[in-house]
């Protein structure tokens, strides 16, 4: 009886560091970090891009799509105002940004390439954004139409466009 009181007296002791030990390699990063995330730029050229043609670029955290609108992509979105999207125009945009177009500059679109909610991917089907594994739509500003599944818009993320024709995009 003593040895198995020994066995559950060492077997509660070592749980308890194997519990404390995991809380701290959990809270160890954010005891010693400054408070601010590391920010990385990332400049991709867009030169070369054709109106009506749409990127895709992998980075860190995940996809990132880059659409140049053609003259008639920016007068259906001018156009559009018939209140058919569920959120508002500016959810997930960095400020600068023109509420209508979700973007810095007519012609030029970029957004996560995720769904927000679904975490699948999104790609330029037609005359809009579409999730591959779900029945959501994304007009070519990003915005989510009403009656569908998802609980808000594509995530544009903060970049600049340069004058040597390139993005730069801060992912944090």
């Amino acid at each position: 009886m003593a040895d198995r009181k020994q066995l559950l007296r060492v077997t509660t002791k070592l749980m308890s560091l194997l519990g404390l030990g995991f809380l701290v390699y959990v809270f160890m990063p954010g005891l010693f970090s400054d408070g601010e995330s590391e920010q990385t730029n990332i400049v991709i050229d867009i030169g070369d891009l054709q109106p009506g043609a749409v990127r895709v670029y992998s980075i860190a955290t995940g996809k990132l799509l880059v659409l140049k609108r053609t003259p008639a992509m920016i007068a259906e979105l001018e156009a559009d105002d018939s209140g058919a999207y569920a959120f508002e125009s500016n959810q997930n945009l960095a400020t600068a940004m023109h509420p209508v177009f979700r973007s810095r500059t007519k012609e030029l679109f970029v957004a996560y390439g995720i769904d927000p909610f679904y975490r699948c991917e999104v790609e330029l089907i037609a005359a809009s954004f579409k999730s591959v594994c779900v029945d959501v739509n994304y007009n070519l500003a990003g915005r989510v139409y009403k009656g569908r599944h998802a609980q808000g818009n594509l995530i544009v993320p903060d970049y600049q466009i340069e004058a040597d024709e390139t993005l730069r995009i801060v992912d944090d």
